[in-house]
């Protein structure tokens, strides 16, 4: 789950309660680990079956519908294959496929045509955060635009709210600043997206969070989802500290 799934809207600004361990949250994945695919039809689909938006969708599926879909969709067995597995009848599979199909309004993948939007959305995305002036980077924001961040029940609404957050001395520490944080680009769950590192004491950049960036057809961004998962950077393949 997000935090848009189980709470109302917060005000701008950090998270003011206690995270919450005791809900599944969604995590993301690296694009870096996924396996590896004959072509760019089978890469697309892949992509677009481990998008976070598509993940969080599937997880509102009855069980059978949801494990015919990735079986299915995602992992593209046959419906005679899945109907083994599920222990059911093709007929059976074929019809959870189109309720679940209907359900969620998959769209038709097309994810590799944005690549190199996804480049160009991840450097201003890495600019505003390296730099501390968001002015280029709010241009990207879609007006309805959403930001998730478990583990707290925190998500924000509205494009105005994201970048009053972003742009707030809380969370910054202070007023925001060249050299405060490192982004390190990483494309998770087939979108764009960036590993936060911020400055310590020491002088060196600890990892702190990552956000992934979901993008509509036009290339705007509708949704960030961060989140806190330092302790994972290590297993993802990347540094949990970066020097100056």
């Amino acid at each position: 789950m997000l935090p848009q799934d189980v709470s109302p809207k917060v005000a701008p600004g950090p998270p003011t309660t206690a995270p919450r361990s005791d809900i599944l949250w969604l995590e993301p994945y690296p694009d870096a680990l996924l396996p590896a695919v004959p072509g760019p039809e089978q890469v697309a689909r892949l992509r677009e079956g481990i998008r976070l938006a598509f993940v969080r969708l599937v997880q509102v599926l009855p069980p059978r519908q949801r494990a015919a879909l990735i079986l299915h969709d995602v992992l593209d067995w046959s419906v005679s294959e899945v109907a083994s597995i599920i222990e059911t009848s093709e007929a059976a599979i074929n019809s959870a496929l189109q309720r679940a199909r209907a359900a969620i309004a998959r769209p038709h993948a097309g994810t590799l045509e944005l690549t190199p939007r996804h480049a160009e959305v991840v450097n201003r995305f890495v600019h505003a955060w390296e730099s501390g002036d968001f002015d280029d980077f709010v241009n990207l924001l879609a007006t309805d635009a959403v930001m998730n961040m478990p583990p707290w029940e925190y998500w924000l609404d509205g494009k105005e709210a994201v970048m009053a957050t972003m742009q707030s001395p809380g969370t910054w520490d202070g007023e925001p600043r060249p050299g405060r944080y490192r982004i390190v680009p990483a494309p998770m769950n087939g979108e764009p997206g960036g590993l936060a590192y911020v400055r310590g004491p020491d002088g060196r950049y600890h990892a702190v969070c990552l956000t992934v960036l979901s993008l509509d057809a036009a290339g705007q961004v509708v949704e960030l989802t961060t989140f806190v998962l330092p302790e994972l950077f290590l297993a993802w393949g990347f540094p949990a500290v970066l020097e100056e």
